[in-house]
């Protein structure tokens, strides 16, 4: 599964926001940019819902936003990116 790291921004949609991506896993198939769109298939991280349905703007942003995240990517939808979302460990992401 591919992974990477980033800083969250802000809530794009439901269930959604930008991650400016800082850091790959060496071992990634694809190719990721700078700024990519996720949206939230299944998060771990206290404070946001666990039914995608109700991650709703404003808790994305209360929650995410600023945020070092860890995204391992389930599948790419055109520019956007499905992930599995968690808080990372900074230094062993």
């Amino acid at each position: 599964m591919d992974v990477i790291w980033g800083i969250a921004q802000n809530a794009l949609a439901q269930a959604c926001f930008e991650l400016d991506v800082t850091h790959r896993k060496d071992s990634n198939k694809e190719d990721y940019a700078d700024k990519e769109i996720i949206i939230i298939s299944e998060s771990d991280v206290p404070g946001i819902p666990r039914n995608p349905p109700e991650m709703f703007p404003d808790i994305i942003n209360n929650v995410l936003k600023g945020q070092f995240l860890k995204c391992e990517i389930v599948k790419r939808e055109g520019k956007n990116l499905h992930c599995k979302v968690s808080h990372s460990g900074v230094g062993g992401y």
